[in-house]
């Protein structure tokens, strides 16, 4: 078994979306494609499902082409995970924390000593 995860990353046609606020917009649950046709199995359409996680690639492309036929763009996108024990992957995210809280502090330091510098050629 692979350990390559796979996602899609689509973009639906325009006219398959409704402002369901101003300026906030959403899947239209009465959209219906150009090319659909209803069955006695499908009577009404609806969009499959696009944000799961695949293990298979062809799993993965099987739905992109689906959701093509429906007139989306989609891309598939791959990933390799990294697993490690849940201890290591939080100490790694906890010292990356604090790596941005240090970088975030050197950047006000700085600031600071730009700040005195100009108060000091004032002074003079």
């Amino acid at each position: 078994m692979s350990d390559r995860l796979y996602r899609l990353d689509v973009t639906y046609p325009e006219t398959a979306f409704i402002e369901a606020e101003p300026g906030e917009f959403s899947l239209s649950t009465t959209y219906v494609p150009a090319n659909w046709e209803s069955t006695a199995e499908m009577p009404a359409f609806f969009w499959p499902k696009a944000d799961r996680i695949y293990k298979s690639r062809s799993a993965a492309t099987d739905r992109a082409n689906l959701l093509r036929h429906y007139g989306c763009d989609v891309q598939v996108m791959e990933c390799t995970p990294q697993w490690l024990p849940v201890e290591i992957a939080n100490r790694r995210r906890k010292a990356a924390r604090l790596r941005a809280k240090q970088d975030r502090l050197y950047v006000t330091v700085d600031a600071l000593d730009r700040i005195i510098d100009a108060l000091d050629t004032e002074a003079q």
